[in-house]
């Protein structure tokens, strides 16, 4: 186990934060009034069960009529004692691409750069079809061989990271969030804010 003294979480959010303008940086200390955070839209009545699989492309959104790209990547271990909050939820990626349509003209992923993930999502999300599944994609070489950790700890006292699995890590993983689910407030916090630093997205 890899124990670290700090919130690396905490410090990458800082540091994301001080590459925008002031302006732009007082719209999205705007967004902790929940109020000002529009709710996600439900995409699709689910009269059937949703399986969820790795690999799945789908579409999210808070805006009518404009949606953003994710991508399921692993599925976690629900039997694993760190991890029996829920009977199934996955590490997913949103993207900083957007559509109008529901197809894959702007799919363009990429994982270094992007609105939200590596993040627990709790399969409720598609269930209640905030996610919309539009197809499915097999996992190239590389998203397989992802190096993916969820930091456990806080800033006072530090902690350290486990994989999806629930499985302590020795090293420092190169895609990181903190562990816990994130709520549907949080999701679509990521969405508008999203939209304030990439106003591109809007698709005007």
């Amino acid at each position: 186990m890899l124990k670290i003294n700090y919130n690396p979480c905490s410090k990458k959010y800082t540091e994301w934060l001080s590459q925008f303008t002031p302006e732009q940086q007082a719209k999205i200390n705007a967004l902790g009034d929940s109020v000002k955070v529009p709710r996600l839209i439900k995409l699709k009545r689910n009269r059937e069960p949703v399986e969820v699989k790795v690999g799945d492309i789908f579409l999210v959104s808070n805006r009518e009529g404009l949606y953003f790209y994710g991508k399921v990547i692993q599925r976690v271990n629900e039997k694993h004692p760190k991890y029996n909050w829920s009977e199934s939820c996955f590490v997913a990626f949103i993207f900083k691409c957007t559509t109008k349509e529901k197809n894959l003209n702007n799919y363009l992923p990429n994982y270094d750069d992007c609105v939200c993930g590596p993040t627990l999502f709790d399969s409720c999300y598609w269930k209640k079809g905030y996610f919309e599944i539009i197809t499915n994609f097999p996992l190239t070489k590389e998203e397989k061989n992802m190096d993916i950790g969820f930091f456990e700890g806080n800033s006072r006292n530090g902690g350290f990271f486990r994989d999806a699995q629930g499985k302590e890590l020795s090293h420092f993983p190169k895609y990181y969030e903190s562990i816990g689910f994130i709520t549907d407030w949080g999701i679509s916090m990521d969405l508008s804010t999203a939209y304030i630093t990439n106003p591109s997205l809007l698709g005007e």
